[in-house]
């Protein structure tokens, strides 16, 4: 007799289980695996920092800018590139997404001159460019924290 309620108790502890998780959460959910990012899009026109004249040529690389410090204190930092861009005009465009950015208002952009030979030479350069929030993400994003853009205008300065 022992061993017969111990059975049923078991299968209806085992029913019970199953009943929780289909009526938990709107039933059975898929997993959803992400990381938080948010999307930006800048757009923007390259000119010589003395002429004011458009500059094209230029190589456009984006990412974040993270600081490792060695066992003796000292601080590295280092730049990891997400995507890059070639402005064939001085006109130029950047969409894409920074994943666990630790300040979504901020986008590091390293400027290089790979065609030095053909339109002058310019120094490679690093700006940091200021983004405001401009859209709140899909409701079907789960992951998206946001919409952030800027329009800017960047000054280049040539190599002597």
């Amino acid at each position: 007799m022992k061993e017969r309620m111990i059975r049923l108790f078991g299968k209806l502890l085992g029913l019970l289980g199953f009943a929780v998780v289909g009526t938990s959460c709107d039933g059975l959910m898929p997993v959803e695996y992400g990381t938080p990012y948010t999307s930006f899009e800048v757009t923007g026109k390259l000119i010589d920092k003395e002429t004011k004249e458009p500059v094209s040529g230029i190589v456009i690389v984006y990412g974040e800018e993270h600081s490792d410090w060695d066992t003796a204190g000292n601080e590295t930092r280092r730049f990891y590139p997400e995507g890059s861009h070639v402005s064939d005009y001085e006109e130029f465009w950047l969409r894409g997404r920074m994943h666990t950015p630790e300040n979504p208002e901020k986008l590091i952009l390293k400027l290089s001159d790979y065609d030095s030979n053909d339109k002058g030479h310019y120094k490679d350069t690093t700006y940091t460019i200021d983004l405001q929030r401009i859209r709140e993400p899909d409701p079907e994003e789960h992951w998206c924290d946001g919409i952030y853009g800027a329009e800017v205008t960047l000054e280049l300065e040539k190599v002597k």
